[in-house]
């Protein structure tokens, strides 16, 4: 055992060795290990006064076990060929259970397997492209020269929730692959990282997953000047709380990650633009994926928009889902990106409080979007957007004429907005007043991801409802459930044709939910409606024939 191993006990528990030696007040040899699972901790290495070593983490995830027991209870620890051999070269097929692509227990991001590839190596591993010793009693102890020879054709490794307990450790191996292209160390507890001296270089690696390894932003950028071709990082979970860099000479994050396309800071705890203004400056930036951290949370938004910092200008696709986005300011700002096409707002307060006009009015906010909450935006369900913005932001203005300003502040589009598309019609409010007119209700029609708030004529029959639907969202009418939902429940209302929307209790907010279904099984549901509409008719004609019966015989017994 050496001090910085990394050890897995009996029961799973894992931690790193801090210190072997001898303790104040005790007897013998004894090792100091921070563990992983910070509860089974006791101290942070310092012991009846007097500082033995220090750890990583804050708290108390360090105890003293006597080196002689420690040892009984160790579990063996492999290297890395060892570990490959062990699951891909056995004489019997090698074990699947391994995760599916697009999942990883211990963090968001890339996941490096092939299953088919991994029969078809089995047996040799110099034809092994995508290889996984994903919770593995694995360390780095082969020769980089070993692992060029025996791992020729490597491109993707995951090598997640292992004992690989430094990036120095595991680059020094690893920059022998000439072929690797993806690493991911999810879960992997890994040391600090240190500046000096700077960690070997992996020229060709193109996706890097650090989520839940503990080496923060600060080790994130120290590991990203040796990976001058890194398009893709991965850094979830660590409780990064700003980007701006750590030290001095760390602030050119252009010379640092000058091909970074990607960046996942899911998980994490930004809450504001000024946590990540300096990301701007990165040349090649299109994803930022900013998932469950406190965005919005800040306090720095007022009521109208704030601007997002200059920069940012490849950015195409933004995260927010799980976020506290609670205002449109929030929202508005993000016009200030030139080139956002895609954005996520599943989840957030602003989006749970009003479901059924959010979509619309951020797809009308910001004039660039192409995909909303993985869903296209047409360019039909833009302009219907639109027009209900221009709407309602002109009746905004009507009700504060005095502070005209101060509305156009907080709807910086409209202005753009009512030279494209001309002045909204009168307010919709005053219309149905006159004799043979029809008062407009306005309702939001969903269907998967899409939004359309239409007003509509409360003489509009469900039959006309549904040709509109199948028009607006490409549902055939035939095939199309119809669900009302209000304030005061739901109602399917599919197989009520004849029916106007004025017979039902429709008040501000309700929607209408479309979903498509066999067309046989809403002919079943119209029979069926049929049938009960009939016996119901029937049952009336023969309690008025029998109300009859009992007249005459009433009056002739009164005759009589």
């Amino acid at each position: 055992m050496r001090v910085g191993d990394r050890i897995v006990l009996q029961g799973t528990h894992r931690g790193t060795i801090r210190y072997i030696g001898s303790v104040p007040n005790q007897a013998g040899e004894w090792t100091g290990v921070e563990w992983d699972d910070a509860s089974r901790g006791k101290h942070d290495g310092c012991v009846a006064g007097q500082r033995l070593f220090t750890c990583q983490r804050p708290g108390t995830p360090a105890t003293f076990v006597r080196s002689r027991k420690l040892v009984e209870s160790l579990l063996p620890v492999m290297s890395l060929l060892e570990g490959l051999r062990e699951r891909y070269c056995r004489d019997e097929a090698p074990s699947l259970d391994l995760p599916s692509p697009g999942q990883h227990p211990k963090g968001r991001g890339v996941v490096v397997m092939g299953r088919a590839d991994l029969l078809a190596a089995a047996s040799d591993l110099t034809m092994l492209a995508h290889a996984s010793v994903l919770g593995m009693h694995v360390a780095a102890r082969d020769p980089p020269d070993d692992l060029s020879q025996a791992l020729p054709s490597l491109q993707d490794l995951d090598a997640g929730d292992t004992l690989l307990g430094s990036w120095h450790a595991a680059a020094t191996a690893l920059s022998s692959l000439p072929a690797l292209r993806t690493l991911s160390l999810a879960g992997t507890r890994l040391e600090a990282v240190p500046a000096l001296p700077p960690p070997p270089p992996l020229p060709a690696l193109r996706t890097l997953v650090l989520s839940s390894t503990g080496v923060g932003w600060g080790g994130a950028l120290r590991i990203g000047r040796s990976l001058p071709s890194l398009a893709a990082l991965c850094l979830c979970d660590e409780s990064v709380e700003d980007v701006s860099p750590a030290e001095k000479g760390e602030c050119d994050l252009t010379a640092t990650f000058p091909a970074l396309e990607s960046l996942d800071l899911s998980g994490n705890l930004l809450a504001s633009w000024r946590q990540v203004a300096a990301l701007a400056t990165l040349p090649s930036l299109q994803t930022l994926n900013l998932t469950g951290n406190p965005w919005g949370s800040s306090g720095d938004d007022s009521d109208c928009a704030v601007p997002c910092p200059p920069g940012f200008r490849t950015l195409r696709t933004l995260l927010l889902g799980g976020t506290r986005v609670s205002s449109w300011s929030q929202v508005q700002a993000l016009d200030g990106l030139p080139a956002l096409a895609s954005l996520r707002l599943t989840d957030t307060p602003l989006w749970t409080r009003a479901p059924a006009t959010a979509r619309a009015q951020t797809i009308a906010r910001l004039g660039g979007l192409v995909q909303l909450n993985g869903s296209q935006v047409a360019a039909e369900e833009r302009r219907d957007a639109e027009l209900w913005y221009l709407r309602k932001v002109t009746d905004e203005l009507a009700a504060s004429p005095q502070d005209k300003e101060g509305v156009l502040a907080c709807h910086p589009r409209y202005p753009a907005l009512l030279q494209a598309l001309g002045a909204p019609a009168p307010a919709l409010a005053s219309r149905g007043t006159g004799p043979g007119s029809s008062r407009l209700l306005e309702i939001a029609l969903h269907h998967e991801e899409r939004v359309v708030i239409k007003r509509l004529p409360e003489s509009l029959t469900v039959q006309r409802l549904r040709a509109l639907i199948e028009r607006l969202m490409g549902v055939p009418a035939a095939a199309q459930r119809l669900v009302l939902e209000t304030g005061e429940g739901h109602e399917d209302i599919s197989a009520h044709l004849g029916r106007q929307l004025a017979a039902f209790s429709i008040t501000p907010g309700s929607r209408i939910m479309v979903s498509s279904v066999n067309p046989d099984q809403i002919r079943g549901q119209q029979a069926l409606q049929a049938a009960r509409a009939h016996d119901a008719l029937e049952r009336r004609m023969m309690e008025q024939e029998n109300h009859l019966q009992h007249l005459h015989l009433e009056e002739r017994r009164l005759m009589g």
